[in-house]
C-alpha cells in the first residue's frame, strides 16, 4: 500500500473551492455510468454506490450507460466505451486491486469486474448434481469423487452472483464510501455506520489500491444457504474466494481419489492398516496407505485427470483431515518405516510431504505450467527433513490455531510456539514461490472444552500475526475458518438462538475480529489502533470509552475467562465493564449491539 492519510483527505468533500457537486443539499448533481451490459459485480458496484449516496444525502442519482451532459458530473463505475475513451482501463488490477481517479466533470472507481463462468462439468442447481456426476465418469473412465462436487452452493441464486465473480469495481466504490465515513462492522441493518451529509464536492483524485494479500477469504462457502445481507458484508470487507488461486476445490484432495465405493472394492491396497484392517470407512473416503504404488498411480492420474478437464491453476492432494492429529499409521512395513516418533507436530511430516513432493513431481512431466498443494497442520506442520527443497510444482498452505494464542505464548505447546521459525523454515524449502494460510476463528462454536461465551477478542494478536505473514517469502494470503449456526449443534441452555443456518454465530461479537482482520488484509502496516478507534466511536457511539475498556480488558484477560476452572473474579468484573457500557448506550443502536454481546457471553454465568 502506498497511499497514506493525505490521500484520504482528497475524497472528503471540499471545503472551498470551484469543483462540482456530486450532491448539493440533498439534490443530486452527478449520474453513475456503467456499461450498457454491466457485468454482475459492475452491476452491483452501482447499485451500491446509488444506495448509499442516498443514505448519505437523501439524493437517489440515476445509473446510465451514457455520461451525464455538463454541469452534471460522471461517476464511472468500472469499465465502459465511455470510461474507455478517456483512458479508464481496469489492466493490471489483479486480486481485487482498484484505482480512484477523477477529472474534469468525472470520477472513476474502477478494477477487474469479470463474471465468473462455471465450467459445464459444475453444477448450476442442485438437480444438475446427477448430470454432472454421470458425465465426469464417462470422461475419465474412472470411479473417482468429483472435486468440486457441489459447485452450485458457491451461486446465490437469490441475485445470480457467483464466488468467483471479481469485484475490483465494487471494492473501489466501497473505499470511496469508507472515505465518506460509512462503516460496515457487522452484517446486517445493525451492523453498518452511516453519516448525514448534505453536500458531497468532486475533488481531486489519482491512486491505485492494492491488497496485501491476494487471497482472503473467511469461510463464507454456503451461499445456498445464507443471506445476501451475510454475503454483501463479506463484499463490503474486500474478501474474495480466490478461485484463481487454489482453484474451487479444496476438500483434503486424495479423498476424491479413495472415496468412492468402487474404489474400496477393487483396490483395498489403497488404504490404510489399522488394528490389521484396511481402513475403507474413516472420515469422508478412507485413510491411504502411502506406500501403496498403486495408490500412487491413481493420484497421479486423477490430478493430470482433473487439470484436463477443468483448468484449474491448482489441485488439491492433501492427506485427509484430522489423522495427523490423531496419530492413526498406517501399520504396514514400508509406512511404519517412514514415521519419525520424536517430532512433535512433526512424525508424520516426512511421510506425508515426500509423498506429495512425489505426486508434484510426476504431475509436472506431464503438466509442468500446473501447481499442486497441501495442508502442513497437526502433525505435518514442522517442514519435512529428508528433502532439502520441494518441488517447485508443490504449494504449501499452513493450517494452525495460533493467532488468538500469539500473545499469550504459555497456553500454546512448546513445539508449536515458534510459528514465525516453522513458516520461515517452510519457506527456505518452496521452490513454488506460493505460500498461503489456513486460520481458525472458531472461539464462539458451543463444544465441549472449547471457548464458547468467552470473549476472545485479540486485535493486537492479528495485527502481529498478519505483519509476521506478510513478511514471509511467498506469502499470497488466507482462509480463516469462522462459526456459523448449525441446527445440528446442541447449545447450552444459556446461548441465545443466532438466527438461519449457515449466518455468522454470535455477530455481535464475532464480527469484531473478523473485521479488524479484513482492514489488515488490504494494509497490514496501518495503526491497529487507529482502527480500533473508529470503531468504537462510529459503533459504539455515547459508549465508545466504555466499550473500549471492556474489549482492552477481555484482549488482556480472556484465558482467565475459558475452560471449567475459570476466574469467577475476571468474569465478574467483564460483566461490570459491559454492563457499563449498555447502561452509557441505552436504548440506541449502539445499546442494541451490547446486547447481543451480553447475551453472548452469558453462558459464563457469574452475572
Amino acid at each position: 500500500m502506498t497511499f497514506r492519510i493525505f490521500l484520504i483527505a482528497a475524497l472528503l468533500p471540499a471545503a472551498v473551492g470551484a469543483a462540482p457537486f456530486i450532491v448539493e443539499n440533498g439534490q443530486p448533481r452527478a449520474g453513475i455510468v456503467i456499461a450498457e451490459s454491466p457485468t454482475r459485480s459492475q452491476k452491483l458496484a452501482a447499485e451500491e454506490l446509488q444506495r448509499y449516496l442516498e443514505k448519505i444525502s437523501g439524493a437517489k442519482l440515476p445509473i446510465v450507460s451514457t455520461p451525464v451532459d455538463p454541469p452534471l458530473v460522471s461517476l464511472f463505475v468500472g469499465s465502459s466505451a465511455r470510461a474507455s475513451a478517456l483512458g479508464l482501463e481496469a489492466s493490471g488490477l489483479g486480486d481485487g486491486a482498484y484505482r480512484i481517479q477523477s477529472g474534469e466533470g468525472w470520477l472513476s472507481l474502477i478494477g477487474d469486474d469479470t463474471d465468473f463462468v462455471p465450467h459445464e462439468l459444475h453444477s448450476q442447481n442442485p438437480p444438475d448434481r446427477a448430470r454432472v456426476r454421470e458425465e465426469y465418469d464417462r470422461r475419465t473412465d474412472a470411479r473417482w469423487a468429483l472435486p468440486i462436487d457441489q459447485m452450485d452452493r458457491l451461486h446465490h441464486s437469490e441475485t445470480g452472483w457467483w464466488q468467483g465473480d471479481r469485484r475490483g469495481s465494487l471494492n473501489a466504490v466501497h473505499d470511496y464510501l469508507r472515505q465518506l465515513g460509512v462503516r460496515w462492522f457487522m452484517p446486517g441493518p445493525l451492523g453498518e455506520v452511516v453519516p448525514q451529509i448534505d453536500s458531497i464536492k468532486l475533488s481531486e483524485v489519482d491512486r491505485t489500491v492494492r491488497p496485501d494479500f491476494a487471497l482472503r477469504q473467511m469461510d463464507c462457502n454456503r451461499w445456498d444457504l445464507i443471506s445476501g445481507d451475510e454475503i454483501l458484508w463479506h463484499f463490503r470487507l474486500g474478501l474474495n474466494w480466490g478461485g484463481e488461486h487454489l482453484g474451487y476445490g479444496r476438500r483434503h484432495g486424495i479423498q476424491n481419489v479413495l472415496g468412492r465405493e468402487e474404489m474400496k472394492r477393487n483396490h483395498p491396497d489403497y488404504y490404510a492398516i489399522w488394528g490389521g484392517k484396511r481402513q475403507t470407512e474413516y472420515g469422508n473416503g478412507g485413510a491411504p496407505c502411502l506406500s501403496s504404488e498403486g495408490l500412487f498411480q491413481e493420484h497421479v492420474r486423477y490430478v493430470r485427470a482433473i487439470f484436463d478437464l477443468y483448468d484449474e491453476p491448482m489441485v488439491d492432494i492433501a492427506f485427509p483431515d484430522n489423522m495427523g492429529k490423531t496419530g492413526k499409521m498406517c501399520e504396514c512395513e514400508l509406512c511404519q518405516a517412514q514415521y519419525d516418533m520424536e517430532r512433535p507436530f512433526g512424525f508424520l511430516s516426512d511421510y506425508v510431504w515426500s509423498y506429495q513432493n512425489r505426486v508434484a513431481e510426476e504431475v509436472a512431466k506431464t503438466h509442468p505450467d500446473k501447481k499442486v498443494f497441501a495442508y502442513a497442520y497437526q502433525n505435518t506442520l514442522l517442514p519435512l527433513e529428508n528433502i532439502e527443497k520441494l518441488h517447485r510444482n508443490l504449494v504449501v498452505v499452513f493450517a494452525t490455531v495460533w493467532r488468538h494464542e500469539r500473545l499469550f505464548p504459555e497456553r500454546t505447546r512448546a513445539e508449536k510456539r515458534d510459528m514465525d521459525g516453522i513458516r520461515k523454515a517452510w519457506a527456505e524449502k518452496v521452490t513454488s514461490g506460493e505460500l498461503y494460510n489456513w486460520e481458525y476463528y472458531l472461539y464462539p462454536r458451543p463444544k465441549e472444552g472449547g471457548l464458547h461465551g468467552v470473549p476472545v477478542y485479540f486485535p493486537h494478536g492479528i495485527a502481529e500475526d498478519l505483519r509476521s505473514l506478510k513478511a514471509t517469502p511467498g506469502m499470497r494470503g488466507e482462509f480463516v475458518e469462522v462459526s456459523r449456526n448449525d441446527p445440528q449443534t446442541k447449545l447450552p441452555i444459556t446461548s441465545a438462538p443466532w438466527g438461519p443456518r449457515g449466518e455468522l454465530y454470535a455477530p455481535g461479537f464475532s464480527h469484531f475480529n473478523l473485521y479488524i482482520t479484513s482492514r489488515l488484509y488490504w494494509d497490514v502496516t496501518q495503526d491497529v489502533d487507529a482502527l480500533l478507534a473508529d470503531y468504537y466511536e462510529k459503533f459504539y457511539g455515547p459508549a465508545a470509552k466504555e466499550m473500549r475498556a471492556f474489549i482492552e480488558y477481555c484482549e488482556r484477560k480472556w484465558p482467565d475467562m475459558a475452560g471449567p476452572e475459570r476466574d469467577v473474579a475476571t468474569v465478574r468484573q467483564m460483566r461490570q465493564l459491559l454492563s457499563a457500557a449498555r447502561e452509557a448506550a441505552g436504548e440506541s443502536d449502539a445499546g442494541k449491539r451490547i446486547e447481543l454481546i451480553h447475551q453472548y457471553v452469558g453462558p459464563l454465568g457469574a452475572e
